[in-house]
Protein backbone atom coordinates (compact mmCIF):
# COMPACT_ATOMS: atom_id res chain seq x y z
CA UNK A 1 0.00 0.00 0.00
CA UNK A 2 1.46 3.37 -0.99
CA UNK A 3 -0.71 6.24 0.21
CA UNK A 4 -0.02 9.74 -1.00
CA UNK A 5 -1.24 12.43 1.31
CA UNK A 6 -0.48 15.99 2.24
CA UNK A 7 -2.31 15.48 5.53
CA UNK A 8 0.59 13.65 7.12
CA UNK A 9 2.69 16.82 7.05
CA UNK A 10 0.01 18.63 9.08
CA UNK A 11 0.86 16.56 12.15
CA UNK A 12 4.04 18.59 12.52
CA UNK A 13 5.82 17.89 15.81
CA UNK A 14 3.70 14.81 16.49
CA UNK A 15 5.65 12.90 13.85
CA UNK A 16 8.45 10.73 15.19
CA UNK A 17 11.42 10.31 12.85
CA UNK A 18 13.92 7.52 13.53
CA UNK A 19 16.79 8.81 11.41
CA UNK A 20 19.74 10.68 12.92
CA UNK A 21 21.69 13.34 11.03
CA UNK A 22 23.77 11.94 8.19
CA UNK A 23 27.45 11.53 8.91
CA UNK A 24 30.25 12.50 6.56
CA UNK A 25 30.94 8.79 5.99
CA UNK A 26 27.29 8.18 5.00
CA UNK A 27 27.40 11.08 2.55
CA UNK A 28 30.65 9.79 1.06
CA UNK A 29 29.19 6.27 0.73
CA UNK A 30 26.09 7.68 -1.01
CA UNK A 31 28.34 9.72 -3.33
CA UNK A 32 30.24 6.58 -4.35
CA UNK A 33 26.95 4.74 -4.81
CA UNK A 34 25.60 7.64 -6.88
CA UNK A 35 28.59 7.44 -9.23
CA UNK A 36 27.92 3.73 -9.78
CA UNK A 37 24.23 4.43 -10.39
CA UNK A 38 24.96 7.16 -12.95
CA UNK A 39 27.44 4.86 -14.72
CA UNK A 40 24.84 2.07 -14.89
CA UNK A 41 22.13 4.46 -16.13
CA UNK A 42 24.53 5.76 -18.79
CA UNK A 43 25.38 2.22 -19.88
CA UNK A 44 21.71 1.23 -20.09
CA UNK A 45 20.75 4.38 -22.00
CA UNK A 46 23.67 4.00 -24.42
CA UNK A 47 22.55 0.43 -25.14
CA UNK A 48 18.89 1.44 -25.57
CA UNK A 49 19.80 4.40 -27.76
CA UNK A 50 21.16 2.00 -30.38
CA UNK A 51 17.64 0.67 -30.94
CA UNK A 52 15.64 3.91 -30.80
CA UNK A 53 14.79 5.85 -33.93
CA UNK A 54 14.72 9.63 -33.85
CA UNK A 55 11.29 11.04 -33.12
CA UNK A 56 8.49 11.16 -30.64
CA UNK A 57 9.05 7.67 -29.17
CA UNK A 58 12.74 8.24 -28.47
CA UNK A 59 12.58 8.85 -24.74
CA UNK A 60 16.33 9.55 -24.52
CA UNK A 61 16.08 12.30 -27.13
CA UNK A 62 12.88 13.62 -25.51
CA UNK A 63 14.54 13.70 -22.08
CA UNK A 64 17.28 16.01 -23.37
CA UNK A 65 19.72 13.63 -25.01
CA UNK A 66 22.20 11.20 -23.52
CA UNK A 67 24.98 13.70 -22.77
CA UNK A 68 22.60 16.12 -21.05
CA UNK A 69 21.01 13.31 -19.00
CA UNK A 70 24.36 12.01 -17.77
CA UNK A 71 25.67 15.52 -17.02
CA UNK A 72 22.50 16.37 -15.07
CA UNK A 73 22.63 13.16 -13.03
CA UNK A 74 26.36 13.58 -12.36
CA UNK A 75 25.82 17.12 -11.02
CA UNK A 76 23.40 15.77 -8.41
CA UNK A 77 26.12 13.83 -6.64
CA UNK A 78 24.68 11.79 -3.75
CA UNK A 79 21.16 13.17 -4.36
CA UNK A 80 20.83 10.53 -7.11
CA UNK A 81 20.22 8.14 -4.21
CA UNK A 82 16.96 9.76 -3.16
CA UNK A 83 14.36 9.21 -0.46
CA UNK A 84 11.97 7.33 -2.76
CA UNK A 85 14.61 4.73 -3.67
CA UNK A 86 15.51 4.30 -0.01
CA UNK A 87 11.88 4.05 1.10
CA UNK A 88 11.14 1.42 -1.55
CA UNK A 89 14.28 -0.48 -0.57
CA UNK A 90 13.15 -0.53 3.08
CA UNK A 91 9.70 -1.82 2.11
CA UNK A 92 11.01 -4.55 -0.21
CA UNK A 93 13.67 -5.75 2.22
CA UNK A 94 10.97 -5.82 4.92
CA UNK A 95 8.94 -8.08 2.63
CA UNK A 96 11.91 -10.42 2.20
CA UNK A 97 12.64 -9.35 -1.39
CA UNK A 98 16.35 -9.60 -2.22
CA UNK A 99 17.42 -6.43 -3.99
CA UNK A 100 19.89 -3.60 -3.66
CA UNK A 101 19.44 0.12 -3.28
CA UNK A 102 21.63 0.57 -6.35
CA UNK A 103 19.44 -1.67 -8.52
CA UNK A 104 16.26 0.08 -7.38
CA UNK A 105 17.67 3.56 -7.98
CA UNK A 106 18.85 2.62 -11.49
CA UNK A 107 15.50 1.03 -12.39
CA UNK A 108 13.48 3.95 -11.00
CA UNK A 109 15.55 6.51 -12.92
CA UNK A 110 15.26 4.52 -16.16
CA UNK A 111 11.53 3.99 -15.58
CA UNK A 112 10.85 7.70 -15.12
CA UNK A 113 12.93 8.64 -18.18
CA UNK A 114 11.26 5.97 -20.34
CA UNK A 115 7.79 7.12 -19.24
CA UNK A 116 8.66 10.75 -20.02
CA UNK A 117 8.12 11.80 -16.42
CA UNK A 118 11.54 13.36 -15.95
CA UNK A 119 13.77 15.29 -18.29
CA UNK A 120 17.37 16.31 -17.76
CA UNK A 121 17.70 19.75 -16.19
CA UNK A 122 14.03 20.08 -15.21
CA UNK A 123 14.81 20.17 -11.50
CA UNK A 124 17.93 20.78 -9.42
CA UNK A 125 17.51 17.41 -7.68
CA UNK A 126 16.16 14.07 -8.82
CA UNK A 127 12.54 13.39 -7.94
CA UNK A 128 11.14 9.90 -8.34
CA UNK A 129 7.54 9.50 -9.40
CA UNK A 130 4.90 7.38 -7.76
CA UNK A 131 4.63 5.75 -11.19
CA UNK A 132 8.10 4.26 -10.65
CA UNK A 133 7.34 3.49 -7.01
CA UNK A 134 4.58 1.28 -8.39
CA UNK A 135 6.19 -0.13 -11.56
CA UNK A 136 9.62 -1.12 -10.22
CA UNK A 137 8.35 -3.38 -7.41
CA UNK A 138 5.73 -4.76 -9.82
CA UNK A 139 8.58 -6.27 -11.84
CA UNK A 140 9.46 -8.21 -8.67
CA UNK A 141 5.93 -9.51 -8.17
CA UNK A 142 4.89 -6.86 -5.64
CA UNK A 143 1.80 -4.89 -6.62
CA UNK A 144 1.91 -1.78 -4.46
CA UNK A 145 -1.26 0.27 -4.60
CA UNK A 146 -1.56 4.05 -4.69
CA UNK A 147 -4.05 5.64 -2.34
CA UNK A 148 -4.85 9.09 -1.06
CA UNK A 149 -5.82 8.63 2.58
CA UNK A 150 -6.58 10.68 5.66
CA UNK A 151 -4.65 10.33 8.91
CA UNK A 152 -7.56 8.36 10.37
CA UNK A 153 -7.51 5.95 7.41
CA UNK A 154 -3.73 5.67 7.65
CA UNK A 155 -4.04 4.65 11.31
CA UNK A 156 -6.02 1.56 10.27
CA UNK A 157 -3.25 0.27 7.99
CA UNK A 158 -1.30 -2.45 9.79
CA UNK A 159 1.72 -2.79 7.51
CA UNK A 160 4.47 -0.27 6.69
CA UNK A 161 3.65 2.06 3.80
CA UNK A 162 5.46 4.66 1.73
CA UNK A 163 3.95 8.09 2.16
CA UNK A 164 4.53 11.39 0.42
CA UNK A 165 5.19 14.19 2.89
CA UNK A 166 5.19 17.82 1.89
CA UNK A 167 4.98 17.06 -1.81
CA UNK A 168 8.65 16.13 -2.22
CA UNK A 169 9.62 13.58 0.40
CA UNK A 170 8.97 9.85 0.61
CA UNK A 171 9.06 8.18 4.02
CA UNK A 172 8.11 4.78 5.39
CA UNK A 173 5.28 4.99 7.91
CA UNK A 174 5.71 2.10 10.33
CA UNK A 175 2.63 2.76 12.47
CA UNK A 176 0.16 5.37 13.70
CA UNK A 177 -0.64 5.16 17.39
CA UNK A 178 -2.47 7.63 19.62
CA UNK A 179 -2.29 10.30 16.90
CA UNK A 180 1.48 9.95 16.51
CA UNK A 181 2.88 8.91 13.13
CA UNK A 182 6.04 6.80 13.39
CA UNK A 183 8.22 6.87 10.33
CA UNK A 184 11.59 5.94 8.95
CA UNK A 185 13.10 8.87 7.11
CA UNK A 186 15.81 7.74 4.75
CA UNK A 187 17.91 10.88 4.36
Amino acid sequence: VVPTTELISKLGPRMVAKTPERTKAEIEADTILAKRIVARVAEALEFQQKFLSPGINNFIENAGGLAKIIYWLTQMSFYVVNCASKALYNILVGLGIKTSLEDLAVEMILSDFAAGIIKAGQTPILYTSFYSLHKVPYTRGIDLKLYNVTIKELASIKIPVIAEVGGNDAVVITKVQDGIVYMLKSD
